[in-house]
């Protein structure tokens, strides 16, 4: 064994920036647990398939709390059946690519010093099914 051993199971890409607008990216982790307020969520990683820039986004999966994740079932190809109720599974989401749509928003927050900081962030506002070429691969709307 090497001279230092660390267990980096838990460390992840700090979240970055992605660019505002339609962008293609593709689900790389899903993971289920609790919110602050204890709904049921997944925490969901997203990353932009140009860019290579990730974030997470959280979904909440409560009922009438449940849009996003909706959206992005749906955007996966995962169909309701007949009765509403999506039948799924964590590994039928990830690695499939999705349009997000994704906003700038400014988010303030009170550093170190007490002071009042604005900074940016991505947020996505809906997952949207891509269109796919020929050979079925699924393409940015911008292609």
């Amino acid at each position: 064994m090497g001279e230092y051993n660390h267990d980096m199971k838990e460390e992840k890409r700090p979240a970055m920036l992605l660019p505002e607008g339609a962008r293609l990216v593709r689900i790389t982790e899903m993971i289920f647990g609790k919110s602050k307020k204890d709904l049921d969520m997944f925490t969901t990683t997203i990353e932009d398939v140009k860019t290579h820039k990730s974030m997470q986004v959280w979904l909440v999966a409560e009922p009438k709390k449940r849009w996003m994740l909706k959206s992005l079932l749906t955007a996966c190809e995962l169909p309701a059946g007949e009765d509403g109720v999506y039948s799924w599974d964590v590994k039928d989401v990830i690695g499939k690519s999705v349009i997000a749509m994704i906003e700038h928003v400014e988010e303030p927050w009170i550093n170190r010093e007490g002071e009042e900081v604005k900074t940016m962030k991505a947020k996505v506002t809906e997952f949207i099914l891509p269109q796919k070429d020929a050979g079925g691969e699924a393409l940015a709307w911008e292609e």
